[in-house]
């Protein structure tokens, strides 16, 4: 019945540690792979936040204004609030006198919005600075209302004078 040499009680004994090492082998390719996913994920997130904040950095223009901080040395508030203003009136006056596409309207608001927020970062928030964005957002609306309502109507105008 029982084998009373001692191949056969060593045989018994090792039968736990190898059940114990195969269970500590299986734990450590499950933690190598819970590992590799997780390295595998992180290299994946920096790569792409990478991408997305170099790409632009490099390849795009940076709009007029980004440095305008700068000019705040010296400047006044008032006196670019007053500046920030005669740009947008500016702009609007050309913009109607011209016809000129909405898709130009883009350029300008984002290089205007740049002095504006530097403009903020300076000054801080104030009543006028609120009446700023109040109009540069209207203004904005209007002139693409006007694109697309009376703009049409003088391009067409415009074509029929030049028949």
């Amino acid at each position: 019945m029982d084998d009373p040499s001692p191949d056969a009680a060593s045989s018994d004994a090792a039968e736990p540690e190898k059940q114990r090492g195969r269970g500590a082998r299986r734990a450590g390719r499950l933690g190598r792979r819970v590992a590799l996913l997780f390295w595998a994920t992180a290299m994946t997130f920096m790569v792409v936040v990478g991408f997305v904040t170099i790409i632009p950095q490099v390849f795009l223009e940076e709009p007029e204004g980004v440095d305008a901080q700068a000019a705040f040395a010296e400047g006044d508030c008032g006196e670019t609030a007053e500046t920030l203003t005669a740009m947008l009136l500016e702009r609007a006056g050309e913009h109607v006198a011209e016809v000129r596409p909405a898709g130009t309207l883009g350029p300008f608001f984002r290089r205007w919005d740049a002095r504006y927020f530097a403009y903020l970062r300076h000054c801080g928030e104030s009543e006028t600075s609120a009446e700023l964005a109040k109009l540069r957002y209207r203004l904005e609306l209007t002139l693409r209302r006007f694109d697309r309502e009376e703009g049409a109507i003088v391009r067409e105008l415009d074509e029929l004078g030049s028949d």
